[in-house]
């Protein structure tokens, strides 16, 4: 997993097989990746920006929140549940936690 994460040319396929932008900021002139972006209409110069701009977040977590987090997430590359489920599942008790609060 951590190679297909840190190889270029599987972060490439990411970006041409239509899943998502590749969580590494790629070389916006690269003539492979700049090529695949005009090609739909979007421009590489914008999607580097974004890539390269710091989300910012407005969720504050607890030591209880982040220990809910840790261990369900650890459970979840552990285990065979259904990932999306397993998501929805966790969101919905750190909701339940942080409304008894």
């Amino acid at each position: 997993l951590k190679a297909f994460c840190y190889e270029e040319q599987s972060q490439k396929e990411i970006v041409f097989n239509g899943l998502g932008v590749s969580p590494i900021v790629l070389d916006q002139y690269d003539p492979e990746i700049a090529g695949y972006y005009e090609n739909i209409g979007i421009s590489a110069t914008l999607v580097d920006n974004i890539m390269k701009k710091n989300p910012q977040y407005s969720v504050e977590l607890d030591d209880s929140d982040l220990l809910l987090l840790d261990t369900r997430i650890q459970s979840m590359i552990d285990g065979d549940d259904d990932l999306d489920l397993s998501l929805m599942k966790l969101e919905q008790d750190l909701n339940l936690a942080k409304s008894e609060k």
